[in-house]
């Protein structure tokens, strides 16, 4: 049975990722942090994600399309102890990368969402999980 803090963490995350993943996230046994939250400072719905993660207490990561930097100074040095889970507002490509990254920390993509198009851009902008499969996560 899910803890109350479970539910209302999923019901936070799902304003920006689908609920439907989440919920059964929030069924597993062993809750885990969102570690950054990664946005691609380019696009309006990452900045949006990323004012919502910093009202949430996550720290927010801005990326512009490129993860080299990020995965270098930051996160590969962070799986290195473990894994952490991540969420954000990027383009597939940066997400592609970092699923990738994350395969090597044990973790994968547990949630994926098309968001609406960029007026500025033509390539598609997504909202994504990146933790350990079958764990919760916490806010």
């Amino acid at each position: 049975m899910a803890s109350r803090r479970q539910i209302l963490t999923a019901g936070l995350i799902g304003s920006v990722l689908p609920l439907g993943s989440l919920a059964t996230a929030a069924q597993a046994a062993q809750p885990m942090e969102i570690y950054r939250a990664v946005y691609d400072r380019r696009f309006a719905s990452g900045r949006a994600f990323a004012a919502e993660a910093v009202r949430r207490g996550w720290t927010a990561a801005a990326i512009e399309g490129d993860v080299t930097n990020l995965w270098y100074h930051d996160l590969a040095v962070r799986w290195r102890a473990g894994p952490a889970a991540i969420a954000g507002v990027t383009d597939a490509q940066a997400l592609f990368v970092l699923d990738h990254l994350a395969r090597d920390a044990g973790m994968r993509v547990i949630t994926r969402e098309a968001l609406p198009p960029d007026p500025a851009f033509s390539w598609p902008v997504v909202s994504w999980l990146i933790a350990p499969p079958a764990r919760a996560v916490r806010a």
